[in-house]
């Protein structure tokens, strides 16, 4: 026979506290307290920020090798936040080539369209993991 009330495990799992945090949605009188023993990364020192090589350039375009410089320019990266540069300055090149790319063909045109719509989604999501925010005064 069943039982009454809320069964154990039923329903969607809870969604970790860090997911709350991250998006925005963290509420105290729904989630409870943050929790106090959290580390945090450990903050760059000066003079410890990554500059690209010449091998980092390498395969990449001139768009690619402009945004770099235009993001070095406005931040300090990491070792760790550097690859995720170099990809999202990957993505800029090919999103660069894919917008110069025109063709009359239709099936061309849509697959230059569905390409261009994943190097930007690709690039957004890079961009996101970087924290880049755009700063207003």
């Amino acid at each position: 026979m069943a039982s009454g009330g809320a069964r154990r495990g039923a329903g969607r799992p809870r969604k970790p506290l860090a997911d709350h945090v991250r998006r925005g949605s963290y509420r105290q009188d729904r989630h409870g307290p943050l929790p106090t023993n959290v580390l945090a990364m450990t903050a760059t020192s000066p003079g410890t920020s990554w500059s690209p090589s010449d091998s980092d350039f390498g395969g990449m375009g001139p768009a690619g090798r402009m945004f770099i410089e235009r993001m070095l320019r406005s931040y300090d990266f990491t070792e760790i936040e550097s690859h995720l540069l170099i990809e999202a300055a990957h993505a800029v090149g090919r999103l660069a080539e894919t917008r110069a790319t025109r063709t009359d063909d239709l099936v061309e045109s849509a697959a230059l369209q569905r390409l261009e719509l994943a190097w930007s989604k690709q690039l957004v999501s890079l961009l996101t993991a970087l924290k880049v925010q755009h700063e207003t005064s």
